[in-house]
């Protein structure tokens, strides 16, 4: 959009909060050592002046057969934007589990302390005969 003078913040379009059909379309990426792929749509971006929003218009570059995947090349762009995305969602979700440990942790020890046994220690009591 920014050659058609469009001038504001980075778009990014998820279709976490909306969006129909595009959401199924795939970048043709693959990792190594599976073959690249090609890609069978391709985009262009228009802006809709009565919903005041950008719009993904998709077309299909060749016959896509029934089942076949609609492929596209998301572009360098947007693996930087979603490598730095995972990786915080990957952080993020370290840290609750970090404090979820640590708050089941500080359980135990007052359960511990408060004489429950069994919680803290993994050896079993009464086993010798």
């Amino acid at each position: 959009m920014r050659e058609r003078g469009y001038a504001g913040p980075t778009l990014r379009i998820s279709a976490r909060v909306r969006g129909g059909v595009a959401r199924f379309v795939n970048d043709r990426w693959a990792p190594p050592p599976l073959p690249q792929r090609r890609p069978n749509v391709f985009m262009a971006l228009v802006f809709d002046p009565k919903a005041m929003l950008p719009m993904m218009v998709l077309f299909a570059s060749e016959t896509i057969p029934k089942g076949a995947e609609a492929l596209l090349d998301y572009g360098p762009a947007y693996w930087r934007v979603a490598a730095h995305t995972l990786i915080r969602e990957h952080a993020l979700s370290c840290s609750d589990s970090l404090r979820t440990i640590t708050h089941l942790r500080r359980a135990l020890e007052a359960l511990q302390l408060q004489g429950v046994s069994g919680w803290a220690s993994s050896s079993s009591e009464g086993d010798a005969d």
